[in-house]
């Protein structure tokens, strides 16, 4: 894994990272803020892969993962979507999850986890409703 400005990163132990440079001229090139759990953030730096150890294979719990765009996502939550990338119309959904592709995966024709008996179908694109589309 190669880290870049502008995806969104947690720790391998789950806490909430912002990279906040990246052109350090140190061994470790990268600087980040870890959001501890007491609410304030500590500073670290890790490797261009997102270690933290000069050892290869060694895993610290600082270690960067990368985080899905549907990280914050539940299932049957409704979310709109686009169910292929020619689709210019966004349509009301459940999502179902990410699927090994790491696409959004929906529920089909307005279904939920209980009444979709197990089918899910992937979308090009979700996102959450505004309001006005809740309504």
């Amino acid at each position: 894994m190669k880290i870049e400005m502008g995806k969104k990163y947690r720790t391998r132990d789950g806490r909430p990272v912002r990279i906040l440079a990246m052109d350090i001229r140190a061994p470790r090139t990268i600087v980040i803020a870890v959001m501890n759990p007491e609410g304030d953030e500590s500073l670290h730096t890790v490797y261009p892969d997102g270690n933290c150890s000069a050892i290869v294979g060694e895993q610290t719990s600082t270690d960067l993962m990368e985080v899905s765009p549907y990280d914050d996502f539940k299932i049957n939550d409704p979310v709109m979507a686009k169910i292929s990338s020619e689709d210019e119309n966004w349509q009301r959904r459940y999502f179902a999850g990410v699927g090994k592709s790491g696409h959004p995966l929906v529920f089909p024709n307005g279904r939920t986890r209980w009444s979709s008996h197990g089918c899910e179908v992937s979308a090009f694109e979700v996102r959450r409703p505004t309001e006005e589309e809740l309504k």
